[in-house]
């Protein structure tokens, strides 16, 4: 009864903050794994939680759509649990990242922006898939934190871990590789160029060609649903560093759904081979979506690293990058591998000689 009551006043549009705060209640860390899930992220400090997704589903409903990016400060309040055990009130507004006719077809991936009253420089990304409910929040004190599932799995988006990344405990070991090799940086600037300004701030949106090889999307369940929406829990994520600190955007084609493969037998890609998916990629991308249709194009695997040419977006090699993982899902992925990778396509070199490829 005290459930069906709470949900029919958040579909009212009445939601005191006493019940948003209950959409999340404390739990304990699991000590065992579901049958047929898997556990991929651990941490050395971490606060666990389960979500009412019954009060998410009212509250979610009353989160308006974003017109510009500065609509978050006006957007709707949702309680936010942070690794500490805190609650932190966040202004969300829901900020797609897929173009309108394919968001259409996958009306159940909902991704959002968000800002902190309380706490303004912090900049959250936030989503809700079929595979459960994700966040970032950059500029946290203490580091990014990140909320993610314990557990891997459609059925098991039921507890959910909030740690800072500097705590992540992966629990598969991986050191990644990313084997593009660019040139000797010139870090000398003479006066003039050091006070030019680097570009106007304004928020520029590209449009983004995202592959799938049949063995990433066996990894998330096996059909193309499944896997677009891993693909958009990291693409919203790689887009808040992006739109954070260069001002840049990316947005998934409509037609993207043709990309993502489903058949690791039968697909056109040498998953593992980021030498040979480098150049697959260009084929798929242009046969699929056209290539007057995308301005970046890049392609998800398992178990290959990361390769990607230096500044090719919007040239005829727009579609060189690859990223893999033998678990390509949360922070490592999202933000140490795809965002690097693609990094080197909006034309960032290495600043380090050395062999982690920082």
């Amino acid at each position: 009864m005290r459930q069906i009551l709470l949900t029919t006043l958040c579909l009212l549009g009445f939601i005191p903050a006493t019940i948003a705060q209950s959409m999340w209640q404390p739990s304990a860390e699991p000590t065992s794994i579901p049958s047929g899930a898997k556990r991929f992220i651990y941490a050395d400090e971490a606060h666990y939680v389960q979500l009412d997704t019954s009060l998410w589903t009212a509250v979610s409903a009353r989160i308006p759509m974003e017109v510009n990016r500065l609509d978050a400060r006006r957007g709707f309040q949702v309680p936010i649990p942070m690794p500490n055990g805190d609650i932190e009130t966040f202004l969300f507004v829901e900020s797609p990242i897929m173009e309108a006719s394919l968001a259409a077809q996958y009306p159940e991936i909902s991704t959002y922006v968000a800002y902190c009253p309380d706490h303004p420089e912090w900049y959250g990304k936030f989503d809700f898939t079929p595979q459960g409910f994700h966040g970032m929040i950059l500029g946290a004190e203490g580091g990014s934190v990140f909320i993610d599932p314990v557990f891997h799995g459609p059925l098991y988006p039921t507890v959910y871990i909030s740690y800072h990344r500097d705590d992540f405990r992966p629990a598969i070991p991986e050191q990644f590789s990313c084997d593009f090799h660019g040139d000797v940086l010139d870090t000398s600037l003479d006066e003039e160029r050091e006070l030019a300004r680097f570009g106007t701030c304004e928020l520029r949106t590209y449009r983004l060609a995202l592959s799938a090889t049949g063995e990433y999307t066996a990894f998330h369940g096996g059909t193309q649903a499944q896997a677009i929406a891993a693909q958009n829990t990291t693409m919203n994520r790689v887009n808040g560093v992006f739109e954070r600190d260069i001002a840049i955007t990316m947005v998934i084609v409509a037609n993207n759904d043709l990309n993502v493969y489903t058949n690791a037998g039968s697909d056109p890609f040498s998953n593992g081979n980021t030498g040979a998916m480098i150049n697959e990629n260009i084929t798929v991308c242009n046969n699929n979506i056209g290539s007057a249709n995308y301005d970046i194009g890049h392609v998800f695997g398992t178990n290959s690293g990361g390769l990607a040419g230096l500044g090719v977006v919007c040239s005829s090699g727009k579609a060189r990058g690859v990223t893999g993982s033998g678990a390509p899902v949360s922070d490592p992925f999202d933000i140490d591998y795809v965002t690097h990778e693609m990094g080197h396509q909006f034309n960032m070199n290495h600043t380090q000689n050395n062999s982690c490829n920082r």
